[in-house]
């Protein structure tokens, strides 16, 4: 049982880094994007074209709450 807890625990972990990676707490949205996008293209060897100017700017009230 304590195995099958502590795996659980460690997928959780996994799941949340993956969900909120570091590179959006200490390099900011756009990195953390382009950190993902890389990752994917890695793994699928599917090619995309990432547009930094497309991304809206968040007001003020929004950045709290994903805060």
């Amino acid at each position: 049982m304590q195995q099958l807890i502590d795996k659980t625990i460690d997928e959780v972990r996994n799941l949340a880094f993956q969900l909120r990676p570091s590179t959006l707490d200490h390099l900011g949205l756009i990195e953390a994007l382009e950190s993902l996008l890389s990752d994917f293209e890695k793994r699928t060897n599917i090619v995309y074209t990432f547009t930094k100017s497309r991304i809206p700017e968040l007001d003020e009230q929004l950045l709290l709450f994903i805060e």
